[in-house]
């Protein structure tokens, strides 16, 4: 593996490249890469890599305790993870379009045991994933060698002679104090699972995380069953540091931009110019698919195209008639952009957020329940937009001690108040306008329902069937288990050990947020859930329907219905539809909105 860090910056600030390809040193390095077949997972090579690793990080036992755990015993590894620990030894880093069932939790665990020299190893985790970590090292450990282990403060192991593993939260990253989170560690080995969490640069985590890669060593592998998003832009940077020269995506911020306009999924994409090489070079007559070979053909890629479940997917539409008032509320919304109380929307996403709400019979606002002047009401908005707005701007440049709201808010205070430190001040135009006036307005979030029509309609399946409801917005899923009588599973402490507490004998209420990902063993209990508020991202959906299309699902089928009665609940399922097909023919693995049988799409 060559040990030079690509030419990558992701601090640096560059203007959009025009929607013209050109003939650049990136092209020319992506198509002399070399090339190797992708590894069939059911041949005998595959077999022999399993034979090989199982042989390597098994341990003897008499004994284990997998049954007191409650699952069964682990002792042989899966073709897919034998092939990324294979790829993480032979090329230093790894990048894993790896679809769910095929075993990442377990690279989580045994990869910094297959990398040559691996010290300290930090795993990054949704921070619902935490808990299940910890079931799966121990699970693990009866029959395999593992890693020292630290979970935060509430879980910890120590493996003589073995590379210690930090668990570090996404969410820890976009905290202000993790600036220097990763610096006091110094990983020479770091782990994205749910790698996608990553895709946007623009984020204080995926900035810190991208600085500390830029300025250090470490070897870099991620995995993630949409990785890859619906844009160029969303692997680019993630292949960079992973297989650095050798990464089939430009290196270059300015290219990436460039490919992203002729590649991504669009009405009216850029031409292809120079990337007319990429057709003539892996024989395909699409971009996207020659996009596709190239990357999963790549040494240090791992690409799972297989399913690792029989069962089959249903998808249909369940129907629901729309009270007249709601039709009316958002006719009158998307002609005059004004909620229903009045309040003008100022950005096409808020009126895109706020008709989601409303076809769902509801929508949130704030009210001021200290009952402040309208005066003094209308003076703090126009200071906190006004703070808001400059904030989002310096944003752009993610710099050190400057890359969060918190941070920059406490640059300018050492800047306009004074305070000494030793570290950066900004001197914001807004801040002493908007601390002046910044506590003076009390104010709270309240829903108001127009017509709980869904959320009976919800209630009613729910009580028919044995499945789950899913949800995104808090109002909905509480007047659903409201009504219903079932449980309500948000997020928040213990959420995991209650929803995985349930057997199935009942339908829950379950948040998208929070148990949409990475959940492991919903699917021994359930296979028919009803997505009542539908996202619109094809990633959200590839997790979602992860959670019962898995491994230990005992149905030949899982049913899955959602709500299409508006133009917004519609858009938003085909929107993610297209997404699920970029992804699958540029990543390769399959995707289940695209597998699955979609009754609604058949003429």
């Amino acid at each position: 593996m060559a040990s030079v860090r690509p030419p990558f910056n992701p601090n640096a600030s560059h203007v959009p490249a025009l929607r013209t390809v050109t003939r650049s040193e990136d092209l020319d390095r992506v198509l002399s890469l070399p090339r190797r077949p992708v590894l069939d997972l059911a041949s005998s090579e595959a077999e022999q890599l399993v034979d090989k690793w199982t042989a390597r990080l098994a341990r003897k036992t008499t004994k284990c305790e997998c049954a007191t755990l409650g699952w069964p015993c682990i002792t042989r590894l899966r073709p897919a993870q034998a092939w990324a620990l294979e790829e993480a030894e032979q090329v230093g880093g790894v990048l894993g379009p790896i679809g769910v069932g095929h075993g990442k939790t377990g690279l989580d665990l045994l990869v910094p045991l297959a990398v040559r020299g691996c010290k300290l190893a930090v795993l990054l985790v949704p921070p619902e994933l935490r808990g299940q970590i910890v079931t799966a090292y121990k699970l693990w450990s009866q029959h395999f060698r593992v890693p020292s282990i630290r979970v935060g403060s509430k879980f910890g192991c120590i493996q003589p002679g073995q590379p210690s593993l930090h668990v570090i939260a996404y969410s820890e990253l976009s905290r202000a104090e993790s600036t220097t989170l990763l610096e006091s560690l110094r990983p020479d080995v770091i782990i994205a699972d749910e790698g996608h969490k990553l895709r946007n640069k623009d984020t204080a985590r995926t900035g810190r995380f991208l600085r500390y890669l830029a300025q250090h060593n470490a070897r870099f592998f991620t995995w993630s069953g949409t990785l890859f998003g619906s844009s160029v832009k969303h692997g680019a940077h993630l292949s960079a540091f992973a297989l650095r020269e050798g990464s089939p995506f430009p290196l270059d911020p300015d290219v990436v931009d460039e490919w992203s306009a002729a590649i991504d999924p669009s009405d009216s994409p850029a031409p292809l110019g120079p990337l007319q090489r990429l057709l003539t070079a892996t024989g395909e007559g699409e971009i996207e698919r020659a996009l596709h070979v190239r990357i999963v053909e790549s040494p240090g890629v791992v690409s799972t195209k297989e399913g690792a479940i029989d069962a089959s997917i249903l998808i249909d539409e369940r129907a629901v008639t729309v009270p007249a008032g709601i039709n009316e509320a958002l006719a009158n919304l998307r002609k005059t952009w004004v909620r229903p109380d009045g309040e003008e929307l100022v950005d096409a996403l808020e009126l895109a957020r706020v008709a989601r709400e409303m076809a769902a019979g509801f929508y949130y606002r704030w009210v001021f329940p200290k009952g402040e002047p309208d005066s003094l009401i209308e003076a703090w908005f126009q200071a906190r937009k006004a703070w808001h707005k400059e904030v989002r701007e310096k944003l752009k440049r993610r710099e050190p001690h400057l890359d969060s709201p918190l941070l920059l808010a406490k640059a300018a205070a050492r800047y306009h108040l004074g305070e000494p430190s030793d570290l950066p001040t900004w001197a914001s135009d807004s801040y002493l306008d908007w601390i002046e006036i910044r506590d003076s307005v009390y104010h709270e979030s309240e829903a108001v329902w127009i017509d709980d029509y869904l959320a009976r309609d919800a209630a009613k399946w729910a009580c028919e069937n044995r499945g789950i409801v899913w949800f995104q917005h808090g109002a909905f899923g509480q007047r659903v288990a409201e009504l219903a009588e079932i449980p309500l599973h948000g997020g928040g402490v213990g959420a995991e050990d209650r929803i995985l507490a349930e057997r199935g004998d009942r339908s829950i209420v379950a948040s998208i947020k929070s148990h949409g990902t990475g959940r492991d063993g919903l699917q021994r209990f359930f296979y028919e859930q009803l997505v009542a508020n539908p996202p619109s991202s094809g990633s959200d959906w590839e997790q979602l329907l992860g959670r019962l299309h898995r491994i230990g699902q005992p149905r030949d089928e899982v049913v899955t219905l959602a709500y299409r009665h508006t133009p917004e609940y519609t858009d938003a399922i085909d929107n993610a539809i297209k997404q699920a097909r970029w992804v699958q023919g540029v990543g390769g693995n399959l995707q289940k909105l695209c597998t699955a049988s979609v009754i609604f799409l058949t003429p």
